[in-house]
């Protein structure tokens, strides 16, 4: 788990109701939130890809997803979760998605953080595959951070400027969902997290075992996210469209990461959001309200 870091920037990483029922299907790292109205139609629903941040598993998002129930909403559980290992980089993670993501195209895009960056990369690779592209707080910082996290990377630092530290030193197991509840609720990073949000990630990011519940995402996949943070821009990513969200308070872009994003994407119209880089998780109603007041508005 994300729970600050020094020097240049501060990431904070990681039935029956209202006439709708939803259907999760599962299958394997893939995972699809089927919502049908009760009453027949012919229109076919809207399709939404969500790609999550690191360190927290897709169904974590679930009181965001609730809010989109005229969706067709998938997603890929845990990012970069490979059987043929870890990931080399955050762009081979859009592999991944574009594999899991034949059978629902053309999409709404919607990336969170880690999920926002590997969100680019699958779009670069088929942009046909997406109606909208919407970035949720996304670490891409300005040349001048890149290079000094180039340097640090280099002799072997980078996790002294980044929360890939913290990531390696959590907690990966407790005696039941109860106990994992019960200590997550008392560390302030979990603060602005609702019971709800909060019993949602439980459920999701720990997976029971024999004798305890385990992390869903390994923390040496989280750690290795975090040391291969993007430090090169694709010059294809200038071709692209969408918009950008970014936390205004504590969130991981500052003005001069903002600034340059304004070459490096030219095509996304920027937005601020109240709130610390967790927003999706800490605020998911007023999140999902802008996110689908920029759907509406590239309709």
């Amino acid at each position: 788990m994300n729970h600050g870091c020094k020097h240049f920037w501060i990431i904070t990483e990681l039935g029956l109701q209202f006439g709708f029922y939803v259907i999760a299907l599962k299958n394997s790292n893939s995972h699809r939130l089927f919502t049908s109205s009760l009453q027949m139609t012919d229109q076919p629903l809207r399709k939404l890809e969500f790609l999550h941040a690191n360190g927290f598993p897709a169904s974590s998002y679930q009181q965001l997803f609730k809010n989109f129930e005229d969706f067709d909403v998938h997603f890929v559980e845990s990012l970069g979760q490979l059987d043929k290992g870890l990931p080399q980089d955050w762009e081979s993670i859009a592999d991944q998605v574009l594999s899991q993501m034949n059978s629902h195209q053309p999409s709404v895009g919607v990336g969170h953080s880690l999920g926002a960056v590997v969100l680019l990369y699958a779009a670069e690779q088929r942009p046909e595959a997406f109606t909208n592209i919407i970035l949720l707080d996304p670490p891409l910082f300005s040349f001048g951070k890149r290079a000094s996290l180039w340097l640090l990377k280099k002799f072997g630092k980078m996790d002294r400027v980044t929360p890939a530290r913290t990531a390696l030193r959590r907690r990966e197991a407790f005696s039941s969902h109860q106990e994992a509840f019960d200590q997550l609720r008392k560390r302030s990073f979990f603060r602005k997290f609702s019971d709800q949000v909060l019993t949602d990630y439980v459920s999701n990011g720990f997976i029971e075992q024999a004798d305890c519940v385990k992390l869903h995402i390994p923390k040496e996949l989280e750690y290795h996210l975090f040391q291969t943070i993007p430090l090169h821009f694709s010059k294809s990513w200038k071709g692209l469209e969408g918009h950008l969200i970014f936390a205004s308070d504590k969130g991981v872009l500052q003005h001069s990461d903002r600034n340059e994003l304004r070459k490096t994407l030219p095509g996304f119209q920027q937005t601020a959001f109240n709130g610390g880089h967790m927003f999706p998780l800490e605020q998911p109603e007023k999140t999902a309200k802008i996110i689908r007041t920029l759907i509406n508005l590239r309709d």
